[in-house]
């Protein structure tokens, strides 16, 4: 087929069928119109199915970690916070007025960023007062740790 980039292989639990596909084709005569296209049923059911990872794929990648040098465990929980915000951002931007902008995934990460640390602060705040208090009552009860004893290795030589 005129521009494919490369071959693309399908296993699959049917018979083949041929589809027909339109496409804007540019004519011999210069002009730009649609044109059936024969392709098989598997491209254009793979192409309806990966319309949505292609597109999370892309926007993912506007603003991906440079990972390179990452261990692969912390390489794939990266990759899943990108993509995972990613989506809540489509989610946020979904539930918004119309008369709101949609916000960048930069601003929105920045954004989520600020209010999980916010809430992280808070509660090591309220733990510190909390534990300060109950420190306080339990010091007047509490029995001195016992000692440990020490260990002696002589080497023979």
């Amino acid at each position: 087929m005129e521009g494919q980039e490369r071959n693309v292989y399908f296993l699959a639990t049917y018979p083949p069928r041929i589809d027909h596909v339109s496409r804007m084709v540019q004519k011999k005569d210069g002009t730009t119109g649609p044109e059936n296209i024969e392709c098989p049923t598997y491209t254009n059911h793979n192409n309806i199915g990966m319309r949505g990872t292609d597109l999370n794929d892309q926007l993912t990648s506007y603003y991906a970690l440079k990972h390179r040098s990452i261990k692969w465990p912390r390489r794939l929980i990266a990759h899943f916070l990108e993509v995972s915000a990613n989506n809540a951002k489509i989610l946020y931007n979904s539930t918004l007025p119309k008369n709101l902008p949609e916000s960048s995934l930069m601003t929105f990460i920045e954004c989520l960023m600020k209010d999980i640390l916010g809430r992280h602060k808070d509660k090591q705040r309220a733990e510190k007062s909390t534990s300060s208090t109950v420190a306080e009552n339990s010091s007047m009860n509490r029995t001195p740790p016992a000692k440990r004893r020490k260990c002696d290795v002589q080497a023979e030589g």
